[in-house]
């Protein structure tokens, strides 16, 4: 499914226009050793501080001028965020705002999930979907605002990015992984969370400028 929706009538820096509909996730074999080490070290005890029921947050972007990393395996970073699902919980089908390399005129749907804590018996879903009319959620709304706010009115001026949500029931799984380790995943494409654990369950997502496709075997 491509879905043609845009959170901009004129501009193309930021689009939800799916891309690369063939690719759902890669596990990397990557050894990233001591950069992986800095970045985990770095933001765990951030993500700790959020508080529980705020499921996505961006945790650092390009714009603020101690924004760490600024490149990570030789690509440049945009955002890092941090995705927290509940124990328990079957998170909400959607796809995500991709940022557009103003280089290429690409949409860079790729992010690279490193697991934090209680991602065993997890999983990530991939979805295709009929539905001709998802919703548009901003992130700015319910208890992600508290945290994005800030960062989202610096990054989009006036425009925040959001999310797709199609209907559940217009929906059929398509791939589904465990990020038990470093994997690539297609944000642009419509997924979800399910964690059947008694305990959350956190990973970081890295953004990029410009899609390391050049990562994948």
């Amino acid at each position: 499914m491509t879905t043609q929706t845009s959170i901009r009538d004129n501009e193309a820096r930021y689009t939800l226009k799916a891309e690369n509909t063939w690719f759902h996730f890669q596990k990397l074999d990557i050894e990233f050793g001591q950069e992986l080490k800095d970045l985990i070290d770095y933001y765990t005890p951030i993500v700790k501080t959020i508080e529980p029921g705020s499921m996505f947050n961006i945790v650092g972007a390009f714009i603020e001028k101690d924004f760490f990393p600024k490149y990570f395996n030789g690509s440049e970073v945009s955002s890092v965020c941090s995705v927290v699902a509940p124990r328990n919980s079957v998170g909400t089908i959607h796809s995500d705002t991709m940022i557009v390399d103003e280089a290429t005129n690409q949409a860079a749907c790729l992010a690279l999930q490193i697991p934090l804590w209680g991602t065993e018996n997890t999983d990530t879903i991939f979805w295709e979907s009929s539905d001709p009319e998802p919703t548009l959620r901003k992130t700015t709304e319910g208890s992600q605002g508290r945290h994005n706010k800030k960062i989202n009115e610096m990054v989009m001026e006036k425009h925040e990015p959001g999310y797709l949500i199609p209907k559940r029931y217009l929906c059929k799984e398509v791939a589904r992984c465990s990020i038990t380790s470093p994997y690539l995943i297609n944000v642009g494409q419509y997924h979800s969370i399910a964690n059947h654990n008694e305990t959350q369950r956190a990973v970081l997502s890295v953004r990029f400028k410009s899609d390391p496709w050049h990562w994948l075997s």
